[in-house]
């Protein structure tokens, strides 16, 4: 199929960035600071969704807020500087914004650490706008970081489509009633995501032009 809309919407942990390494750093640095000892094999599932929710897993009340900052702390003066672009997102990103397509990126990330990595990255250029969270408004969740987008830009629901890696992006962008699509190569489960029924699968970035 082609995809005729002219705004794509991306996802950044597992969708553009390959972010293991510093993620799950930083998250046994905070579990730490709480008591908790756990193995980085068992924190694959927590790459993408909002901290809040995964720090939840393991706490309860205003220890969910201070684990969110220890995270964060850490993250941000360490485990960003170990994230990577997947291979062939550059010319991907390159190959649309030629093609004419408005492109910006969403995150359950801080806003501030996403657009960092991006620059670091050289891969900020491409886009139109980088939206993330902020803990101080409680701008956490994928609907309202990508309510935020919306209202700061002049993007249509109607004319744009969020490609991510997770049922958390689907429960985003049907909040809003946007499209989705996702990559394969991310943190979601292949069949997992194959249940979400989204416009489009695609097993790695050079192939996310061949659906517009």
């Amino acid at each position: 199929m082609k995809y005729t809309k002219d705004t794509i919407i991306f996802d950044l942990d597992g969708t553009l960035l390959n972010s293991a390494k510093g993620v799950k750093n930083s998250f046994i640095y905070a579990l730490k600071k709480f008591g908790i000892k756990e193995n980085k094999n068992n924190l694959d599932k927590f790459i993408g969704p909002p901290l809040a929710y995964s720090f939840g897993q393991y706490l309860k009340g205003d220890d969910i807020e201070k684990a969110v900052s220890v995270f964060s702390e850490f993250y941000v003066s360490k485990g960003y500087k170990q994230s990577r672009l997947y291979k062939g997102t550059l010319k991907m990103l390159k190959v649309l914004k030629k093609d004419g397509f408005k492109l910006y990126v969403a995150t359950s990330k801080q806003e501030f650490i996403a657009k960092q990595i991006l620059h670091d990255l050289k891969a900020d250029i491409f886009f139109d706008g980088i939206y993330g969270a902020d803990l101080k408004s409680q701008r956490l969740s994928k609907e309202a970081v990508l309510t935020y987008a919306i209202l700061k830009t002049d993007m249509k629901i109607d004319n744009a489509i969020l490609i991510g890696d997770t049922l958390y992006d689907k429960e985003g962008a049907d909040a809003l009633g946007m499209d989705c699509a996702f990559v394969l190569y991310g943190y979601g489960k292949k069949e997992d995501l194959a249940k979400l029924n989204g416009l489009f699968y695609a097993s790695k970035p050079s192939q996310i032009p061949l659906f517009f």
